[in-house]
């Protein structure tokens, strides 16, 4: 009955040129749902419309990048890429070392691409993986294959001087040889 009630009310906003139906209708899914229309004066005159479905938000996710064989720097930018089906507006993007969940980033826009920024001091390793979420419907996701994030070593810093302390030994030495040769 509650369902009738709430397609009555939907019908009757709908014809009196309400259009957020989509936000009302986002919790409702299933099948079997029909459309009263009334006359507003004689509660007698009314029709109903054939069933329909809602299936708002419903569809599937299929990450393309990164795969497994994927090993991204930190410091760098770098697209996290899916497809999906069906009416998926919003999703979620996790990002986990082994099961660690270490970054969220809610309410992303469906668009099959995300630009990530991979912070310089992140932790590297091989056990890094990406978990796409419909943003409606937490049972509808797909991981990414393992993949590595590797931090480039800087070299140390160099001594300041180092070379000239080098050069200057070095001729120091080869001329006290020479000059010991010189005596012989």
């Amino acid at each position: 009955m509650r369902s009738k009630i709430i397609i009555f009310l939907l019908c009757v906003l709908l014809l009196a040129g309400f259009y957020f139906i989509g936000d009302i209708l986002k919790n409702y899914k299933g099948t079997n749902y029909k459309i009263k229309i009334a006359d507003y004066d004689d509660s007698n005159v009314y029709g109903y419309s054939d069933y329909f479905s809602i299936n708002n938000g419903s569809g599937t996710i299929t990450i393309t990048s990164p795969i497994n064989s994927t090993s991204w720097e930190a410091g760098n930018w770098y697209f996290i890429k899916w497809n999906s089906t069906g009416t998926i507006i919003l999703v979620d993007i996790e990002t986990y070392k082994g099961n660690a969940l270490k970054y969220s980033i809610k309410n992303v826009s469906n668009t099959g691409v995300y630009y990530w920024l991979i912070d310089e001091d992140i932790e590297a390793g091989t056990d890094w993986r990406i978990k796409i979420i419909n943003s409606d419907d937490s049972n509808q996701y797909d991981w990414s294959d393992y993949f590595e994030i590797f931090r480039r070593e800087s070299p140390g810093l160099p001594i300041p001087g180092y070379n000239y302390y080098v050069i200057i030994s070095l001729i120091f030495i080869f001329s006290t040889l020479a000059i010991r040769r010189m005596k012989k």
